[in-house]
């Protein structure tokens, strides 16, 4: 049985037993909307219910978008929120008449090994009854109590993954580093300079992985980072089906405008039931491609390998797949530059691999983290000595050929550097 609450009859029995249940949400609680979407045997997805419902017609749009791209543990950003997602695998599909599922948790919080945890076991209960009532009463007990009962006590506690930062120290960095081999330095000195890095693989899960452990690149900065990852953008199915133009080279104002137009067309027709749930993915990926194409920095993911022939919405793309990185036109002489910066980082990454047991090591990952935190440190305390950065006051203080340039572009990017107005 599958009840659509997206437009829920007050006399409906979805109705009475959803107003029955709720309170609204805890304004204490960080969790905003559980959803869950369903694909049907023909193959198209749709949100079938959630509760409270999403904030607007745009964030369903963006679920839709993302659910045929949840192939194991994903998150993403929904506006300013963060989307949770988990795969719902299905014992007889054809018996209940849908191929497959996944459950999206908001969240105002960024922190996905709390709610990943959370959306799995929401997924599982999906799993074992095709009524929505378990999985609104798992989400009631987290909002209201923080844990989420079981049948020999609680099956899920939201103290019980550890601090934040601490998580982030055990993302899988060791590991995507080993992929970026040699361009290690470049991808680090486009995080330094805030420059926009994007991730493609065929998985969702790994994409995820990625960009979770980025921000540790430039750890010296803490938390501000995270504000700009998009762990997961506009997925393959999504991008097959656009009804607009993607904003493409060149010139991408009057595209991203006739892109964010469709989207408001489609999201609005969406609202008056008017289209299907494939035109709503595509309303919700043209969203975000709006969004890279208009930004200046950010860390995301995609699946849909069609936005690397759109280099207007990324200065670095690299393959996780193929083991490749690429870097725009207009970022290459600054990103692949032979300077002392990044010599210095890539020494550095793998002196601290060495010592840590190897590339392959658990503690590699952390220990790259660390070194290149450090050295991030050192040319931010150099740029701290020169006072206000410019050309000529970097080469009186010995910096000469690509590294003035480098190093005025960190000046740009970090946070709390005086540069002068050029």
């Amino acid at each position: 049985v599958v009840i659509d609450l997206a437009t829920p009859d007050a006399t409906s029995p979805a109705s009475a037993a959803r107003m029955a249940l709720a309170p609204v949400p805890s304004d204490a609680s960080p969790l905003r909307c559980v959803a869950w979407a369903e694909q049907d045997l023909a193959g198209e997805w749709t949100v079938v219910w959630s509760f409270p419902g999403p904030s607007s017609r745009e964030a369903e749009c963006l679920i839709a978008a993302r659910s045929p791209d949840v192939d194991g543990p994903c998150f993403s950003r929904i506006g300013d929120d963060w989307c949770y997602s988990a795969p719902v695998a299905y014992a007889a599909p054809r018996e209940r008449g849908r191929a497959a599922g996944a459950v999206h948790l908001i969240a105002s919080e960024f922190h996905p090994e709390r709610w990943l945890s959370l959306a799995a076991h929401v997924a599982g209960l999906a799993e074992a009854d095709p009524s929505p009532m378990p999985m609104q009463r798992a989400y009631l007990e987290a909002v209201t109590s923080g844990e989420v009962a079981g049948a020999d006590g609680p099956a899920w506690r939201s103290d019980a993954t550890a601090d934040g930062a601490a998580l982030m120290e055990a993302s899988r960095l060791g590991a995507v580093c080993r992929i970026l081999g040699r361009d290690l330095p470049v991808v680090w000195a486009a995080l330094l300079l805030r420059r926009r890095v994007v991730f493609y693989a065929g998985s969702a899960a790994d994409v995820c992985q990625a960009c979770r452990a980025m921000p540790l690149l430039v750890a010296h900065r803490g938390r501000r980072e995270w504000e700009r990852l998009r762990p997961l953008v506009c997925g393959a199915a999504g991008t097959a089906r656009l009804a607009a133009p993607l904003p493409g080279a060149g010139a991408p104002a009057a595209e991203v405008k006739a892109a964010r137009e469709a989207a408001a067309a489609a999201s609005s027709s969406a609202a008056e039931g008017a289209v299907s749930a494939a035109q709503m993915a595509a309303a919700g990926g043209l969203a975000e491609l709006a969004e890279l194409a208009t930004t200046s920095w950010s860390i995301a993911g995609t699946t849909a390998a069609a936005l690397e022939g759109m280099p207007s919405l990324w200065d670095v793309w690299v393959d996780l797949s193929a083991r490749r990185v690429a870097v725009s036109a207009a970022c290459e002489g600054l990103l692949r530059a032979d300077t002392p910066a990044h010599a210095t980082a890539m020494a550095a990454a793998v002196e601290a691999a060495t010592a840590a047991g190897g590339a392959g090591a658990e503690a590699a990952g952390p220990a790259i983290g660390r070194a290149l935190a450090k050295v991030s440190k050192q040319l931010v305390a150099k740029l701290s000595d020169v006072g206000e950065p410019t050309e000529a006051a970097l080469e009186a203080a010995g910096v000469s050929g690509p590294m003035v340039q480098l190093m005025l572009g960190i000046a740009r990017a970090e946070p709390g550097v005086r540069v002068p107005p050029a």
